[in-house]
């Protein structure tokens, strides 16, 4: 059974349509989202090497980077993945009752 599901052109459609009054904004919050990102992950590295530590993973400007790279990156990539479960589920379901139906 092929599905016509497309979440993540659907998302980028959506995207597109709220970012045309500026154009360039979600490339721009992306690229500073995953800046953040990657500073918390090297600096918690870091701190690590050094002996330090400072009470653990930076949860929290961690989250805010994600929050920034989401609409353009973050949201496609987790659309995507429920996408490809739907696929499973689909073909379960189908082989399933294909399979009840020779019986």
């Amino acid at each position: 059974m092929k599905s016509s599901l497309n979440l993540v052109a659907a998302w980028n459609s959506l995207w597109a349509r709220l970012t045309a009054w500026a154009p360039g904004l979600g490339t721009v919050l992306a690229v500073i989202g995953m800046a953040i990102i990657a500073f918390a992950v090297a600096k918690y590295f870091w701190d690590k090497r050094r002996g330090g530590g400072a009470g653990g993973f930076p949860w929290m400007l961690t989250l805010f980077g994600m929050l920034l790279a989401g609409p353009t990156i973050i949201i496609p990539v987790v659309l995507s993945i429920v996408q490809a479960l739907f696929v499973v589920v689909v073909n379960m379901v189908s082989w399933i009752t294909g399979a009840i139906g020779k019986k």
